[in-house]
């Protein structure tokens, strides 16, 4: 399963790789969309091995210039999505399952004009919002008969 919010991108996913891809459009910033992909996990029954959450955008410029509506869609899909598309898939992963919680790269560059990106994206120890999705990571390894593994990933900044 590949979900996104773009029809056209997830399509074009599906025709490119090797493996089979089911597409569903959903947008994670809506709360409609994760009981839509709750009922269809119920519905399913699928035996999850493998959950990527890697979705997420970043606004730059001033922080006034950007919107508070901005900023919240922002917090939704970076932090809240991980949580609660991870709580989602649980019921349906074995032992031996995995989540993998990617992050930003850019979290670590200073900049004026990425601060509320930033927020969300640096170490707890740096005192920022994201801190959620560190401890969460971190302490999701370490539970027993959780996962696995929940490694938090830093790959380069990207641009699509």
């Amino acid at each position: 399963w590949a979900i996104a919010r773009r029809k056209e991108a997830l399509e074009a996913l599906a025709e490119e790789t090797a493996i089979p891809v089911r597409p569903i459009v959903l947008d994670l910033c809506q709360q409609s969309s994760f009981d839509a992909y709750a009922a269809l996990l119920e519905k399913e029954q699928p035996d999850v091995k493998l959950l990527v959450n890697a979705a997420g955008f970043g606004k730059f410029g001033d922080f006034d210039a950007v919107s508070l509506e901005d900023d919240l869609r922002m917090i939704d899909l970076n932090c809240k999505s991980v949580v609660k598309m991870t709580y989602a898939v649980l019921p349906y992963m074995q032992a031996g399952g995995r989540v993998l919680i990617l992050g930003s790269a850019s979290a670590f560059q200073p900049s004026t004009s990425h601060c509320r990106y930033q927020l969300q994206n640096v170490r707890p120890h740096r005192g920022s919002s994201r801190r959620l999705f560190w401890s969460f990571s971190d302490s999701a390894r370490w539970q027993k008969g959780f996962l696995q593994a929940v490694p938090g990933i830093l790959p380069e900044s990207c641009s699509h």
